[in-house]
């Protein structure tokens, strides 16, 4: 394993890894004491970007390292000037202002929690650098998977969208605009792991317009808020350094166009009638054309407004399920009207998404594939348990008997005195069979093309911040209002049975239930139970 040297003005990085200082400049190989740099991945205007391992660490984690300079400090600091007086040019003094903003642009970042969005393990300055160290994903971005497979299908695009839109209204509540988003900058991990925006260095976050000024005016570069992105992805208002939240929805359509056609940005815009020409290239639905086409607008008053405006759109534009022109009862479901009434949700559920797109049913399912569907979930028990009602209950959309089904199989899976009693005690709870809970959750998820079930609970349960109480809010058992919370479903035991039923009024929705609102674990998911629960299994 070679080591590699940082020093821009190094002309022979390359070392063997043995040794503690460059064998061609003399600076360093250590970062921070700690980070030693394998390889150059990536070289832009603002940095470079280097895969490194921690020395620090048990198993040597790799990690990314981002070194933040300006295009021309090496000739900056090559061409100083009145050294033995200390005096510093302006050019300098530029840099050292520009590190001062990306500081505070950097506290920031730090505070990025996302699953897909890199997290930031840390930043310092070395030699006059500042560097951020990232988490490395392991995948490959899709340019790469375009120049291997050639464009990307209509439902790959949905998927897309599907993944994305939620971090980018994530992003943008934290007042952060990405700036640079194009296929280079979209990584698919690897185990079938929702996609994941990188490149979040602080060279691409805008420096304020007090600052802006003085770098230009010193460094001789243009305008800081111009230069950020790259130029054929940028909306035509951030190529004027007049960055905007659309303007990210501006270029993941430019994105999206460009996986489609496997064409350049610049193959697809017609400089005559100053407008995108793509659709002669790909023919998609004109759900998707309509959705394109409003995210690509020149316009910043025409374009989608927000990723919440596009999420809404994308749902109010799919229509209801109407029966096949042969009259059968059984309808023809589009997994896209499920994967977009998802929302914000959706995020977590890439991998799920992946396994339907490989078996070919993102178009239409039809009732006979959705059968082949159900054959495929592998139904693991560690008690021997049957789960041929609940599947049989599932693939009939029949909501409330799987639910009561659900509630049944937890108290088998729980265990005699559970059964007997009708409920399961709180110290019970992680006593619970993963492997049972996963096959129950397998079932649901794909009954619902990933709207309902376990995991879906579990992953609006930490995008609440680990507070049950704005969970059940956002899946619709309960209202928080004023810090108040008011249960909107809830069980008694009915002594007769020894069983949870429902309170009268107080039932939960069959009929089209919001994304994570069943099963509702009438067993379990008690107050302040479910935090247990979620700890039980991480699916």
């Amino acid at each position: 394993m070679m080591s590699y040297c940082v020093n821009p003005l190094c002309s022979n990085p390359q070392n063997p890894d043995m040794g503690d200082h460059c064998q061609n400049c003399g600076s360093g190989l250590s970062l921070n004491n700690r980070f030693r740099p394998l390889r150059l991945i990536a070289e832009g205007e603002f940095g470079r970007t280097f895969q490194v391992v921690d020395k620090h660490s048990l198993h040597e984690s790799q990690y990314l390292v981002k070194q933040f300079y300006p295009q021309n400090q090496a000739e900056i600091l090559k061409n100083r000037i009145n050294i033995q007086t200390k005096t510093i040019i302006s050019g300098q003094l530029a840099i050292k202002k520009f590190q001062e903003v990306h500081r505070k642009e950097v506290q920031r970042l730090a505070k990025l929690k996302h699953p897909q969005i890199p997290t930031l393990i840390t930043h310092f300055e070395q030699d006059g650098y500042l560097y951020l160290v990232t988490e490395f994903i392991e995948g490959e971005n899709l340019q790469t998977e375009l120049s291997r497979n050639g464009g990307f299908s209509e439902s790959q695009i949905w998927q897309i969208l599907n993944q994305l839109l939620p971090v980018l209204k994530y992003l943008h509540e934290q007042h952060i605009i990405h700036r640079d988003i194009k296929p280079e900058n979209i990584i698919r991990p690897l185990k079938n792991k929702p996609l994941v925006l990188v490149e979040f260095d602080a060279a691409k976050l805008v420096a304020p317009q007090s600052v802006a000024p003085t770098i230009q005016n010193t460094i001789g570069t243009a305008d800081m808020g111009s230069r950020i992105g790259t130029p054929n992805y940028m909306a035509p208002e951030q190529y004027k350094g007049r960055e905007v939240f659309s303007s990210d929805l501006y270029s993941l359509g430019v994105t999206c166009i460009c996986l489609l056609t496997n064409a350049n940005p610049s193959q697809l815009f017609d400089d005559g009638s100053n407008s995108w020409k793509w659709q002669s290239r790909k023919k998609v639905s004109d759900k998707l054309g309509k959705v394109l086409n409003k995210l690509l607008e020149l316009g910043t008053s025409n374009r989608y407004q927000s990723a919440d405006e596009v999420i809404r759109d994308i749902a109010s534009q799919l229509p209801g399920e109407k029966p096949p022109k042969d009259g059968a009862k059984k309808l023809k479901i589009t997994i896209l009207k499920k994967i977009a009434s998802l929302g914000s949700v959706t995020q977590g559920l890439g991998g799920l998404f992946g396994v339907f797109i490989a078996l070919g049913l993102i178009h239409v399912c039809s009732p006979s594939k959705s059968t082949d569907l159900f054959a495929k979930v592998p139904l693991p028990s560690e008690g021997g348990i049957n789960y041929s009602k609940l599947r049989e209950d599932l693939q009939q959309k029949d909501w409330k008997s799987a639910d009561i089904e659900t509630s049944e199989l937890l108290l088998k899976i729980a265990g005699g005195k559970s059964q007997l009693r009708g409920y399961i005690n709180y110290d019970e709870i992680q006593t619970l069979s993963c492997p049972d809970l996963k096959t129950i959750n397998n079932l649901w998820v794909t009954a619902s093309d990933g709207k309902l079930g376990f995991s879906v609970q579990q992953l609006i349960y930490k995008q609440q911040g680990k507070e049950w109480q704005k969970m059940y809010d956002h899946v619709g058992w309960g209202r928080l209002s004023g810090g108040n919370f008011v249960k909107t479903v809830e069980q008694e035991l009915d002594w007769q049975t020894r069983r949870m039923r429902y309170k009268a009024g107080m039932e939960p929705i069959f009929q089209n239930p919001p994304a994570g609102h069943l099963p509702i674990t009438a067993s379990l998911v008690q107050g302040k139970a479910f935090p247990r629960f979620a700890e039980v299994c991480q699916f």
